[in-house]
């Protein structure tokens, strides 16, 4: 079933993405995808989000406040 798939990273808004997932659900069900409880054990976790993204209508992206504050091995990105 197409759905709702939610990107953020966990290191910077877990908390929202979590409550946007549980409210989200409560009002469509189980097309909500957010990789914490939706992936099974023992799945290739790329090609299993690849997945999903491809099958999704909807992808909502959560930024926090560190969303651009991606680090590479020498430091801050850009």
């Amino acid at each position: 079933m197409p759905g709702v798939f939610i990107s953020y990273r966990r290191d910077d808004s877990p908390a929202y993405a979590g409550r946007l997932a549980d409210q989200l659900s409560l009002r469509l069900g189980p097309g909500v995808f957010m990789d914490v409880d939706s992936i099974p054990a023992g799945e290739d976790f790329i090609q299993y989000i690849r997945g999903r993204l491809a099958s999704c209508e909807v992808v909502l992206v959560v930024m926090g406040r560190h969303w651009l504050m991606l680090l590479t091995p020498a430091g801050p990105a850009g």
